[in-house]
């Protein structure tokens, strides 16, 4: 840990602030609904997927 560094870095273009969309369990559902959404409205997002679950069914609780 003698090389770690922690820095903060600016926003691309000097912008204010920035912002995202954040999808937690991503499946194909939120693939096929949320990407064309921003896709076009050019805003960026991220989904998360437990690395465990793929290619496994989901089944609700």
């Amino acid at each position: 840990m003698d090389n770690c560094s922690v820095e903060i870095c600016g926003f691309l273009n000097d912008v204010p602030f920035a912002y995202s969309a954040t999808y937690d369990e991503g499946t194909v559902d939120c693939l096929a609904n949320a990407l064309p959404v921003h896709e076009a409205f050019d805003f960026p997002g991220q989904v998360n997927v437990v690395a465990g679950r793929l290619r496994r069914a989901c089944r609700s609780p």
